[in-house]
């Protein structure tokens, strides 16, 4: 889910992008429930991930309000809100002992602290690749690239307001290629 996972240049971008996901998946739900002569078993993605995609959605909207009211000094950087580090974390863990419990961690915390800040930083791109657990790329404590002027810069509720609108419409446009009318639902 792009958000969560590239970095992006400004918060308003994510914003639409979530508002847009959410409304297509709560409209495309809506007809086919709306239609008796679809199922929602059978015509829809299950209510898993519907509800997985929902959560996901709703997270980065909560975080973008929470950082806006609560924390409006520093920048919202989603993807260290990820699974990513701790799964990262997981596969360092087993690089140095390959069945670990709680106190294997505690004790193996500051060779870990090494791998993951310390040397691991001073490695080229292709060493890194070949460094990491399941070919992840250990780069999110890097911010060299970021602008944290601009990921400062927190959308007003007004520009909420106006990211809803465009996302709805967005979302409308695609459901309108397939013959459902967003406006309906």
């Amino acid at each position: 889910f792009s958000p969560w996972n590239t970095r992006p240049n400004a918060v308003g971008p994510s914003l639409v992008m979530v508002l847009r996901a959410r409304f297509f998946l709560m409209a495309w739900r809506s007809h086919i429930e709306a239609h008796p002569e679809y199922n929602v078993k059978t015509q829809f993605i299950s209510r898993e991930s519907y509800n997985i995609f929902l959560t996901i959605c709703d997270g980065l909207l909560a975080l973008i309000v929470s950082y806006h009211k609560y924390f409006p000094t520093y920048p919202l950087l989603p993807w260290l809100h990820s699974t990513e580090v701790c799964e990262d974390l997981f596969g360092m863990l087993r690089q140095l002992k390959k069945d670990f419990n709680y106190a294997d961690v505690l004790y193996l915390e500051r060779k870990l602290r090494v791998l993951m800040m310390g040397a691991f930083g001073n490695l080229s791109p292709d060493q890194q690749e070949n460094q990491t657990s399941a070919g992840y790329v250990h780069t999110y404590f890097k911010a060299d690239d970021l602008d944290t002027a601009v990921l400062l810069q927190y959308p007003t509720d007004k520009d909420i307001e106006n990211a809803s609108k465009a996302a709805f419409a967005e979302a409308a446009q695609l459901l309108k290629a397939v013959g459902i009318d967003a406006e309906l639902m």
